[in-house]
């Protein structure tokens, strides 16, 4: 595997490293300004740009304050990253399409997550 797919994995890794402990400023780091956030889990939350995707770790770890997002699988080909996770933690409140029920909740990702890699490249 190429050293470009390699770095690209240990962006995906990083960013689920921050997400676990609650850093939304290491995002900075990783991920573009303009980006937006797809997942079927929660369809009615949108992120569209890194504040929200930021906002919207701030309003899951209210809800969910224990969660951790395990990668089971990490696969990447060219500039392309798929993960395939499991996201658990204690429910305390209302979220999206979650319905409050207490407990704990597994989550396993049912299709890979792809995340586009891209580095900006100065021409000279």
């Amino acid at each position: 595997m190429s050293t470009t797919t390699e770095q690209n994995k240990a962006v995906i890794r990083r960013f689920f490293d921050a997400w676990n402990s609650r850093q939304p400023d290491a995002f900075d780091e990783l991920i573009a300004p303009d980006v937006v956030r797809h997942c079927e889990a929660t369809p009615g939350v949108e992120a569209r740009n890194l504040d929200q995707v930021k906002e919207f770790l701030r309003q899951d770890t209210a809800v969910f304050p224990d969660s951790v997002q395990t990668i089971k699988l990490l696969v990447a080909e060219g500039n392309l990253v798929a993960a395939w996770t499991t996201y658990e933690g204690t429910q305390q409140g209302q979220w999206a399409n979650f319905h409050h029920r207490g407990g704990r909740r597994t989550l396993i990702s049912g299709q890979c997550s792809v995340s586009k890699a891209e580095r900006s490249q100065s021409g000279g």
